[in-house]
């Protein structure tokens, strides 16, 4: 997974599709993730996570009231019985700053 602004671009670069998943980012922040098919780029907004207290966190911008949340861990769960699937983050300097 790469942040790019406030935007989170994920590859897939397994053989595996993931469908009806949940996107988990900073242990925190949730989104529904419809499907990600094996070797597909799927574009997210961080602006669709969203915390159990309805919070969001900031992604960032020109306008910003607040620093952006960095991106720490990110992983996807299939199902409630099934461990969390970790991805690697590729952090970038200039993704915190934008």
């Amino acid at each position: 997974m790469f942040r790019e602004g406030r935007r989170l671009r994920l590859v897939n670069a397994t053989t595996r599709s993931y469908r009806d998943a949940e996107l988990w980012v900073n242990q925190r922040y949730v989104m529904d993730l419809p499907t990600l098919e094996a070797g597909a780029t799927v574009i997210v907004n961080m602006g669709e996570l969203w915390d159990r207290w309805g919070g969001r966190p900031s992604a960032g911008g020109f306008l910003r009231r607040n620093a952006p949340t960095p991106v720490r861990t990110a992983e996807i769960q299939i199902g409630d019985s099934t461990p969390l699937i970790g991805l690697i983050v590729i952090r970038s300097e200039s993704a915190d700053i934008l």
